[in-house]
C-alpha cells in the first residue's frame, strides 16, 4: 500500500515494527484491524471462530455476498483487497492457550474473553499496550493500558452476568464502530512518545428527532 500521505510522520517507521494481536473480527475489530493495516501496521493477527450472517453487514467490514464465510478468513480478504498487507488469521476462539502479542487488542462482547486476553498480556514480559473497545447501540468506551495503568483497568473489568443483553437489533452500527478510530489513535500516541489518554468515551444519540 501507498503511504506518502504520512510515511514521513515520526511514528510511521515504528509502528510498521509492531506486533499486534486483534481478537474477534467483528463490529469493532474487522475495522480496526482495516484501520491498522492502513495506519502502516503489517505484523496482523486476528482471532475469531465465528461465520458472517446476514445481520453482520450493517455494522461490519464485510460485503454482502461474504454471508457464511468464515469472519478471519473474509477479513484477510477484505484487508489485502483494501491495503495489500496479509493479515494472520487464526479461525479459532481466544483461550488462555492462545498466542500473546505486545500489543492486545480486545474487540470482543465478552468479559470472560477479555479477562482472559488481558491476563495473558498482564503476565507477557515483552508486553506494550492492551487496547480495549467496548461498544453498544450509541456509545462507545476505548481503553489504552500500559504497564502503568494496569490497576486502573483492572478496576473497570466485571462480570458478564451484570450486563443486560440489548435487543438483537440495537447492538451496533457503523458509524458508532468507527470510533475504534481512538484505539489507531492511542498505538500511534504511544510508538511516537506522545501523551495518550487512558480512557475515551464517545456517545452518539440515535434517538428520534422530529423537526418542524
Amino acid at each position: 500500500m501507498n503511504h506518502d500521505s504520512f510515511k514521513g510522520a515520526s511514528w510511521y517507521d515504528d509502528i510498521r515494527k509492531q506486533q499486534v494481536l486483534v481478537i474477534g473480527a467483528g463490529g469493532t475489530g474487522s475495522w480496526l484491524t482495516l484501520l491498522l493495516a492502513r495506519a502502516g501496521v503489517t505484523n496482523l493477527a486476528v482471532y475469531d471462530d465465528d461465520l458472517i450472517e446476514s445481520r453482520n453487514n450493517s455494522g461490519q467490514f464485510f460485503k454482502l455476498n461474504q454471508v457464511g464465510q468464515a469472519k478471519v478468513e473474509a477479513l484477510k480478504t477484505n484487508v489485502k483487497e483494501f491495503t495489500d498487507v496479509e493479515i494472520i488469521t487464526l479461525q479459532e476462539k481466544y483461550t488462555a492457550n492462545s498466542m500473546v502479542a505486545p500489543v492486545m487488542c480486545s474487540m470482543v462482547d465478552n468479559m470472560a474473553t477479555r479477562k482472559i486476553a488481558f491476563d495473558k498480556w498482564k503476565r507477557y514480559e515483552n508486553k506494550s499496550l492492551f487496547i480495549d473497545v467496548r461498544l453498544d447501540f450509541e456509545q462507545s468506551d476505548i481503553f489504552i493500558v500500559d504497564e502503568s495503568s494496569i490497576e486502573k483497568y483492572e478496576s473497570t473489568l466485571f462480570d458478564d452476568s451484570e450486563v443486560t443483553d440489548p435487543v438483537c437489533t440495537m447492538k451496533q452500527t457503523t458509524h458508532i464502530a468507527f470510533h475504534v478510530a481512538h484505539a489507531v489513535e492511542g498505538l500511534i500516541n504511544y510508538v511516537a512518545g506522545r501523551p495518550y489518554k487512558f480512557r475515551t468515551t464517545n456517545v452518539t444519540s440515535m434517538s428520534y428527532v422530529e423537526f418542524e
